[in-house]
């Protein structure tokens, strides 16, 4: 009884530290609007050697969105048109379909000797989605250019992440 008791206060303290120390790149009062701006720093959600899908997870007021940052190896020209898609397939199945807010084109660079292209977008999410984030996790994400979609598996680290910024931003 006493090992189970001590293991119920381990994971009870282990969750409330995770939770708890929400990593915010901005948290605080809009001084014109009076709305409360929160968005959470960057954390990747799908990595590799020549990719990295990196996500932020922003609220202003009562609204919700999902902010993404593509950047692979080499140059490619792309576009994601003013609807695109972002969709999320969860573990249960389910699909989750969100919409972009804007046009974005792809930056080009070259640093430290390799060539880069970087692409990013805003999409809106309801609270709803965003509880369902907590329930369920993301295997899947995809999301559409002009040229058709870029889909990856994601990672079990970053599906973790991903939970805990949606639990921070709802919070």
């Amino acid at each position: 009884m006493k090992n189970l008791i001590f293991l119920f206060i381990v994971v009870l303290i282990t969750t409330m530290n995770s939770y708890a120390q929400c990593k915010y790149k901005k948290n605080e009062k809009d001084s014109f609007t009076g709305q409360l701006i929160k968005e959470t720093k960057p954390f990747s959600l799908a990595m590799g050697l020549t990719y990295n899908y990196t996500f932020s997870l922003r609220k202003i007021d009562t609204s919700y969105y999902v902010l993404l940052f593509y950047a692979t190896t080499g140059y490619k020209g792309m576009v994601i048109p003013s609807d695109g898609q972002l969709m999320f397939k969860l573990n249960n199945d389910k699909v989750m379909v969100l919409y972009g807010l804007k046009i974005s084109t792809s930056d080009l660079s070259h640093n430290t000797g390799m060539a880069t292209t970087e692409l990013n977008n805003i999409y809106t999410i309801s609270k709803e989605d965003l509880e369902q984030l907590q329930i369920n996790e993301i295997s899947i994400l995809r999301f559409y250019t002009t040229e058709g979609y870029l889909e990856k598996e994601t990672s079990t680290n970053g599906r973790s992440k991903f939970k805990e910024n949606v639990h921070c931003i709802l919070n």
